[in-house]
């Protein structure tokens, strides 16, 4: 009777031991799956000045976008913002600083994440990059350090120095992704900065590109636009001139007509 008691306690107790080591090697599997899904977090730092002195090319998405032809940024440095890549996919970098547009690519144009990536850590509203990009790929791209409160007129210039500098701070905008991808060029150490596709206005009823507003899934009031713009307009005109400053120049070209006539007064 005793030998029977035996046998079943140690019945029960290999039992046991196999579900914990079964539950053990589960447990590794997850934290090893993580682990291969969470991306490497570089700071755009580490490419400090990697283009120092030259001259970039940023494309937004707004409706003047459309009057560019397809191969404009052919042959130069270039940074499109947000869904700009759908009419120039093949940019030097690319910056996105907010989640819905990198679950869109994700969605819709896995190949975006084929370009140089320029991201926002974290994405707006407070999305942790690992939570969004995890299962994309072998993907590589640099973070820059994000606040999401508002840029303010009076914070602009320290910005600006800290973009040039390299003192740790997060970078604000002021309702654009364009003032991040601002930030990110100084960074990069560009001297010359040329705007196209950031109108800050509607056009014919479009607040997009045509291209750009395929993937746009916003329907924010004509009032949120309204507001917003005029302070995209305002804060964009006071980097600009702060900017100056510092002897970064920022050119804002209207529409590709504009740009081809401020070329021949340049030449």
């Amino acid at each position: 009777m005793k030998t029977i008691k035996n046998n079943e306690k140690k019945y029960f107790q290999e039992k046991i031991e196999k579900v914990f080591k079964r539950m053990l090697l589960n447990i590794r599997f997850i934290v090893n799956s993580l682990a291969l899904n969470k991306i490497s977090m570089k700071n755009i730092e580490q490419i400090r000045d990697k283009n120092k002195g030259d001259t970039i090319f940023m494309a937004g998405s707004g409706p003047s976008l459309d009057t560019y032809p397809d191969d404009f940024l052919q042959g130069k440095i270039s940074m499109t913002l947000h869904l700009a890549f759908l009419k120039f996919p093949n940019p030097t970098y690319a910056h996105i600083s907010e989640a819905d547009r990198i679950q869109w690519l994700k969605n819709n144009r896995p190949d975006f994440f084929e370009i140089q990536g320029l991201f926002n850590n974290p994405f707006y509203p407070l999305v942790d990059p690992n939570s969004i990009l995890k299962n994309v790929g072998n993907i590589s791209p640099y973070f820059l350090k994000y606040n999401p409160k508002r840029l303010k007129i009076k914070n602009i210039e320290k910005q600006i120095v800290s973009a040039l500098t390299g003192k740790n701070i997060r970078y604000s905008s002021n309702g654009t992704c364009l003032h991040t991808g601002i930030w990110c060029a100084l960074i990069l150490g560009f001297k010359e900065i040329n705007l196209i596709g950031c109108d800050f206005s509607e056009s014919e009823g479009k607040d997009y590109c045509s291209l750009g507003a395929l993937g746009n899934e916003r329907v924010p009031t004509k009032i949120f636009y309204k507001d917003a713009y005029h302070r995209m307009q305002v804060f964009t005109e006071e980097i600009i001139k702060m900017c100056k400053k510092y002897n970064i120049i920022i050119n804002r070209f209207s529409d590709y007509k504009n740009y081809q006539d401020r070329l021949i007064k340049i030449f």
